[in-house]
This record gives C-alpha cells, structure tokens and sequence, in this order.
C-alpha cells in the first residue's frame, strides 16, 4: 500500500487525487509519522459501503435468531394472508437463505 505524508498530499493534491482515480488503490495518509487516514477513490468507497451495510443485515438477522424474532420460511410461503397483511407493513426485511444455518428463517426489522 502506498503511503503519502500528509504535507506532500497538501503541495500535490490534484496529482495525487487522479493518480487514486487511475489507480483504485487506497493511500495511507500520514502526519507526524504516524497514520492519520486513508485516502480511496469514490468507487471503492461506496464499494466499501454496501459491502458493510449488507454485514450489518446479516448481524441484524443472526441477533434476531439468537433472540428469537424469526419466522419460520414454510410459514410466510404458504400463508398468502400473512405475507399479503404482515410483510407489508415492514420496510425492510432481510432473508437469511444465503447462511446455511438460518435457512428456514426470514426476519424482520420493523422500521416504526
């Protein structure tokens, strides 16, 4: 990984900033000789971002296993009403079928 000194990144911004856009490869900033940030292009970042909000829902379905806020998937499959009066009223739902374990869960969190 490729570090920069924090001055050097103020005297060359622009140079650096495209290098990092032709690049895609994230720069250690550093200021009194120790790290102080990383510099990644956009793409990455918002890369970055999915990637940890989709983490962040399989933590909310594995809390919601562990404290039993599931439905069991052959449930909601076969019960039209349900899935026509309950599901709706979530905005977000998360289905777990990619996790062995929780196969047979869908959970929800509500966003009320």
């Amino acid at each position: 990984m490729r570090t920069e000194l924090v001055t050097t990144l103020k005297r060359r911004a622009t140079e650096i900033l495209s290098e990092l856009e032709n690049e895609k490869a994230p720069i250690l900033i550093t200021q009194y000789g120790k790290p102080a940030a990383y510099l990644v292009d956009v793409e990455t970042y918002d890369d970055l971002q999915r990637q940890l909000n989709i983490l962040r829902g399989i933590a909310r379905g594995e809390r919601a296993v562990e404290e039993g806020r599931t439905v069991r998937y052959h449930r909601v499959a076969k019960d039209a009403n349900w899935r026509e009066s309950v599901l709706p009223m979530f905005h977000h739902y998360f289905l777990t079928l990619s996790i062995p374990r929780l196969r047979p869960f869908i959970t929800m969190r509500a966003s009320i």
